[in-house]
Formats: C-alpha cells, sequence, structure tokens
C-alpha cells in the first residue's frame, strides 16, 4: 500500500511534464526553429519589406513594386511648320530611373545626354541643310528596356 501511494504522484507529475514538453515542441512547429510561427509572422530577409510585419499597411512583403516604363514630354518652340532659325525643344520624362541619362541623337549623331527628368536642347536650323530631320531621345527604364522618341522637323 505504501509502494502504491508513493508511485502514483511519481507517475503524474512525470506524464504533466512529457505532455507540456510535447506541447511545446507541436506548438512551435516541430523540433527546429527555422520554421517557427513567430519568424512567419514578418518579411523574409530578401524580400522589399525585410524584417517588417507582414500584412501592415505600405508592406509588400512579397509583391514588390511594379517598374514604370519612362513616359515623354517634348514641346516645340515653334509647334509646327517648316523651321529657318534657332529653335528649342524642351524635354521631360517621367517615371526614369535617377541616375540614367538621356540620350539625344540628331541625324543619327549624338548631340547632348542628361541624368535631369527636364532640360532643353537648341537647335541652330540655319547650319542645316533644307529637307527632313530627326530627333531621336533614348532612355533605359527601371524595367532594364530602352525607350525611345522619334521628333522629325523640316527646314525651309
Amino acid at each position: 500500500m505504501r509502494f502504491r501511494s508513493r508511485l502514483v504522484p511519481g507517475l503524474l507529475i512525470s506524464g504533466l511534464v512529457i505532455a507540456g514538453a510535447g506541447s511545446v515542441i507541436a506548438a512551435s512547429g516541430g523540433s527546429s526553429s527555422t520554421n517557427s510561427s513567430s519568424k512567419a509572422q514578418y518579411c523574409p530577409p530578401n524580400s522589399p519589406g525585410a524584417g517588417q510585419p507582414q500584412g501592415g499597411p505600405n508592406n509588400n512583403c512579397g509583391h514588390p513594386k511594379k517598374k514604370k516604363k519612362p513616359k515623354w514630354h517634348t514641346r516645340r518652340s515653334p509647334r509646327k511648320g517648316c523651321v529657318r532659325r534657332t529653335f528649342v525643344l524642351k524635354i521631360g520624362v517621367a517615371n526614369k530611373p535617377s541616375r540614367n541619362r538621356v540620350f539625344v541623337r540628331f541625324d543619327g549623331r549624338r548631340l547632348k545626354s542628361s541624368r535631369k527628368s527636364g532640360f532643353k536642347v537648341r537647335i541652330n536650323a540655319r547650319r542645316l541643310h533644307r529637307g527632313l530631320h530627326t530627333l531621336t531621345f533614348r532612355v533605359r527604364g527601371s524595367d532594364g528596356k530602352l525607350y525611345k522618341k522619334t521628333i522629325r522637323f523640316k527646314r525651309c
């Protein structure tokens, strides 16, 4: 009788300890700590929102921002018709990466390059021969592709 009364509390305590350890292992997702539930709540280190909680405002953890192609805005000082003297072209490029350059070519030759998103190109038409001339603007977008726009004008 004495042996049985000492054995029962010992079995109960050891059973509780084993059950508690099993529940802790099950809650952590197994014995490894790499896939724990607390780590699954944060963005992985190689994602755009690394280390931040998932699902919060302005958090695109697994969805990086979409890369946009550049938009061109050009304005010619004499808007239409043939040109006889110096004229100015205003160029604006939106969605251009800050380090990329805009290259300007005139009749296939490089005329100017700029890192600014807005600049002017001045062309002296008195030195040009009569006929059709082309200005080509090229820039590499944030998606890595090369974009270009061509403007044609006529010298009287």
